[in-house]
């Protein structure tokens, strides 16, 4: 939570803001060194983020679109979830024998 003290029990307030976020990550790698000093590296991650945020920007985007504050049910808190992949594989190779 954050924001003035005044307004702090109040997430649609002017300069207010509470965030709640659950964040879950993982990933698996492997490397294998060849006999010659070549390097192959392969990860995979799954990164799993969970958001629920109210700030006063909602308010402030409404108004300055429709010239009024937007009606009680219509103030829900910004809510995500998002899920990434990521398959990385890097091969190092050493082009010079003292670098």
């Amino acid at each position: 939570m954050g924001g003035e003290l005044d307004t702090w029990e109040n997430p649609f307030a002017a300069g207010a803001e509470h965030i709640r976020t659950a964040r879950y990550e993982t990933s698996l790698g492997y490397n294998k060194t060849f006999e010659g000093g070549d390097v192959l590296a392969a990860v995979f991650s799954f990164n799993l983020h969970d958001r629920n945020a109210t700030n006063d920007t909602f308010l402030g985007d409404y108004e300055s679109v429709n010239n009024e504050l937007p009606p009680v049910d219509e103030m829900e808190p910004y809510a995500a979830k998002e899920a990434l992949y990521v398959f990385d594989v890097n091969y190092s190779h050493s082009l010079f024998d003292k670098h």
